[in-house]
C-alpha cells in the first residue's frame, strides 16, 4: 500500500481515490475508507460481511445469522444472550442438593412465584389456600340464600357448606360460583315440578282447581300452629309441588268445611272432580225419589240447577266451549 497522495497537477484530472484497507479481526482484509487527494481517509463504508466465511459451513445458513452484519453485531448479540440467560432461574434436577433446590425456591419467591406447597404438610397446604383467595376461617363466605328457597335451608347446612368450601381451599369467588350454580339448579327444579303438578292437578280437579287448592291450604292451616316449621317446609319446598301432597292436604281440607252444593240433605263448599261430579249424578239419575224427577216438588228446580252445576264440574271442556 502506498504512503504518496497521487499527485494530479500535471494532469489536471480530478483527484483519484484509493482504498484503505486493515486487517480485520478474523484475519480478513476489510476496506475501511478511501484516500483523498491529502491522503487521509474520507467516505467511510460499510464493514464487508466476509466474515461469514470464517464460520463453519454447517453453520453459515443458520437463520439467526441472517441480520448479522459484521463481528461488532456477533460480539453484541453473543453479549445480550448471556445475559438473558444469566437473568433466568434454572429448575433443579431431581439429583439436586438440597442447597440448590433451596436457592431455587428463593429466587423464585423473589420473582413473585408460588411453588406448589407439599400438601402432606398442614401447615403449608393452609397457607398455600389462603393465598389463593381463601378466607381465614368458615365463616368468611358469602352464602345468600333467596327468600323462595329460605325454607328449604336451614342454617346448619348453610355451616355445613362453609366449612366443605373451606376445606376443599376454595377461594371465595369459587365458592359464590358453586352455590349460584347449586341455587339456580334448584330454583330450574322446583318451576319444572311446579307445572307437573298444577298440569296433573288439573287434569284431575277440572274447574275444581282453585277451590280444591284453597282447600289443601285450609288443610295444612289446621296444622300449623302446632308444627309450623313443617308446614312452612311444605308450603315452600318440593312436597308444596307434589300433587299426591297437595290432594291430601285437599281432602283434609274437605273434612274441616261445611258443605255448599246441595245433594239431597248433603251440601259441600269445595268444587268438585269431574269424577266425583260423574258420580253424584249418576246417584241423582238412580234415585227416582230424588226431587229432580218430580216436578211438583217443591225443591225440583233447585234440584235442576244443582244437575246443570253437576254437568258442568263433569265435563268440563264441554261447558267451556259453549
Amino acid at each position: 500500500m502506498s504512503d504518496q497522495p497521487i499527485d494530479t497537477q500535471d494532469t489536471g484530472a480530478e483527484p483519484t481515490q484509493q482504498p484503505v484497507t486493515q486487517t480485520g479481526v478474523l484475519g480478513t482484509e476489510q476496506a475501511v475508507g478511501v484516500t483523498g487527494s491529502n491522503g487521509e481517509p474520507t467516505n467511510v463504508q460499510p464493514v464487508d460481511q466476509g466474515f461469514i466465511e470464517q464460520i463453519p459451513e454447517e453453520f453459515r445458513n443458520e437463520p439467526c445469522l441472517s441480520s448479522i452484519k459484521d463481528v461488532s453485531a456477533l460480539a453484541k448479540g453473543y453479549v445480550h444472550a448471556q445475559k438473558e440467560l444469566g437473568g433466568r432461574i434454572r429448575i433443579p434436577g431431581p439429583d439436586a442438593s438440597p442447597e440448590v433446590k433451596a436457592e431455587f425456591q428463593a429466587r423464585m419467591e423473589a420473582a413473585g412465584y408460588s411453588r406448589m406447597p407439599d400438601l402432606n404438610n398442614p401447615t403449608e397446604k393452609e397457607s398455600f389456600f389462603n393465598k389463593l383467595g381463601r378466607p381465614e376461617t368458615p365463616d368468611g363466605y358469602d352464602a345468600e340464600i333467596p327468600e323462595e328457597l329460605g325454607a328449604m335451608v336451614n342454617p346448619e347446612q348453610l355451616k355445613n357448606y362453609r366449612e366443605v368450601a373451606h376445606k376443599a381451599g376454595l377461594s371465595k369467588d369459587q365458592a359464590k360460583a358453586l352455590l349460584e350454580f347449586d341455587i339456580n339448579r334448584t330454583m330450574e327444579q322446583m318451576e319444572a315440578n311446579q307445572q307437573v303438578a298444577k298440569t296433573t292437578l288439573s287434569s284431575e280437579w277440572g274447574d275444581a282447581f282453585d277451590q280444591r287448592i284453597n282447600l289443601a291450604k285450609e288443610g295444612l292451616k289446621r296444622f300449623e300452629e302446632k308444627y309450623p316449621e313443617h308446614v312452612n317446609a311444605i308450603r315452600q319446598g318440593p312436597a308444596g309441588n307434589n300433587p299426591v301432597v297437595l290432594m291430601m292436604a285437599a281432602e283434609l281440607g274437605k273434612m274441616y268445611k261445611e258443605s255448599g252444593i246441595v245433594v239431597g240433605n248433603r251440601s259441600v263448599n269445595y268444587g268438585l272432580t269431574p269424577t266425583e261430579a260423574k258420580a253424584r249424578i249418576n246417584e241423582v239419575m238412580g234415585n227416582t225419589g230424588h226431587a229432580y224427577h218430580n216436578d211438583s216438588d217443591p225443591k225440583h228446580w233447585q234440584a235442576v240447577e244443582e244437575v246443570e252445576t253437576l254437568y258442568k264440574a263433569a265435563y268440563p271442556e264441554s261447558s267451556s266451549k259453549s
